[in-house]
C-alpha cells in the first residue's frame, strides 16, 4: 500500500497525487490519502482537498493504517530513521528543498510519502495516465461560450497569482515587466492572439498589471473553482503562468502540440531554493525583472 499526504493547495495535491499514483503503479498496490492535514491548518494558508473532483484513482486511508507506516520514524526519531536506505523505508520526508531524487523512483512498495514532489521526472512514465485522470468527473456549472473562444487558435491563458502571495517575501512578485515580455515572446512565435488572465485577485490585477495589448479577464468559477480554472488553461493554445504549481498544471495538460509555455526562470527570491518546479522541456523560462 502506498500512502501519499496530500495537502497545501490544488497545484500542489496534483503534484502529491501523480508521485503516489505513479509509486503505487509500479508497485501494482493501493493507493491512499492521508487527509488530516486539511482538518488542521496550522499557519498554512486554508485549503480544500480538491482532488476528488478529477477521475482520480485511490480511498481514504485508515488511522490503522497510516499509524502502520510511520511508526517507525516516530518511535527511532527523523535522523536515525533518515539513515536506513530509501528503498527499504516505509516513511519518506521530502527534505526541504531537495531537487528531484531518483532514489526515490524506487521506493518500498509499502511506503508512506510526505512532500511537495513538485517535479515531472517523478511521474515522466506514466504521463499519460496522469493526463487522462486530470480531467473533470463531471461539470456541475460550465462556461461553454468561453471554452469555445479558448479552443481557438490564438487563444493564450495568462495567469496572476495573488493570495498568500501578496504577503510572501520569499516569492518572486512577478510585475508587468514579466507579463510583457512573455506577451512578446508569445507574439513573435505566433502572432496576433487573444490573452484571457485567470486570477485569484482580477480587481488586483486591473489596478497592478499593465498589459501592453488588450486582455480578456475570467470571472473566477464557483462551483468548480480551481479545477475547472486549470481545465479552462488547459484549452488554450498557449500560457502564460506565473510561479505557481495552479498554472504549471494547467499548461502541463495543455495538449497542443504547437503550444509555447513561458514560465519564470525564478520563483523565489532565495537562490538556493531553486525553480521550485522544474520547467519541462521545450518551456522557455523567463527571467522576471528585479
Amino acid at each position: 500500500m502506498v500512502i501519499v499526504k496530500i495537502h497545501g493547495g490544488l497545484g500542489n495535491q496534483m503534484f502529491q497525487y501523480a508521485m503516489g499514483r505513479r509509486t503505487a503503479l509500479i508497485n501494482n498496490v493501493e493507493l491512499k490519502f492521508d487527509l488530516h492535514w486539511f482538518e488542521d491548518f496550522g499557519a498554512s494558508t486554508p485549503r480544500t482537498f480538491a482532488l476528488n473532483k478529477f477521475d482520480i484513482q485511490g480511498q481514504v486511508a485508515s488511522d490503522d493504517e497510516i499509524c502502520r507506516l510511520v511508526r517507525w520514524e516516530k518511535r527511532l526519531g527523523r535522523k536515525l530513521y533518515g539513515m536506513i536506505p530509501i528503498k527499504w523505508r516505509n516513511y519518506i520526508r521530502e527534505p526541504f528543498r531537495e531537487p528531484f531524487n531518483s532514489q526515490l523512483l524506487g521506493v518500498n512498495k509499502n511506503v508512506y510519502l510526505d512532500g511537495y514532489w513538485a517535479n515531472e521526472k517523478y511521474f515522466a512514465d506514466i504521463c499519460d495516465i496522469i493526463k487522462k485522470e486530470f480531467v473533470l468527473k463531471h461539470f456541475d456549472v460550465r462556461d461553454e461560450s468561453l471554452e469555445n473562444k479558448l479552443a481557438t487558435s490564438t487563444a493564450v491563458s495568462i495567469h496572476v497569482r495573488r493570495g498568500d502571495y501578496a504577503t510572501l517575501d520569499e516569492v518572486v512578485h512577478l510585475d508587468s515587466n514579466y507579463y510583457n515580455d512573455a506577451i512578446d515572446i508569445i507574439s513573435n512565435k505566433h502572432g496576433n492572439c487573444d490573452y484571457y488572465v485567470f486570477s485569484d485577485d482580477v480587481e488586483w490585477v486591473k489596478s497592478n498589471i499593465n498589459f501592453k495589448c488588450k486582455v480578456n479577464y475570467v470571472a473566477p468559477q464557483d462551483a468548480f473553482r480551481p479545477n475547472y480554472e486549470i481545465v479552462l488553461m488547459s484549452m488554450c493554445r498557449c500560457n502564460i503562468i506565473a510561479n505557481s504549481t495552479f498554472s504549471w498544471w494547467g499548461a502541463w495538460l495543455n495538449n497542443n502540440p504547437d503550444k509555447t509555455v513561458v514560465a519564470p526562470a525564478k520563483w523565489f527570491k532565495d537562490k538556493t531554493y531553486g525553480t521550485h518546479c522544474n520547467a519541462p522541456e521545450g518551456w522557455i523560462r523567463l527571467q522576471p525583472h528585479h
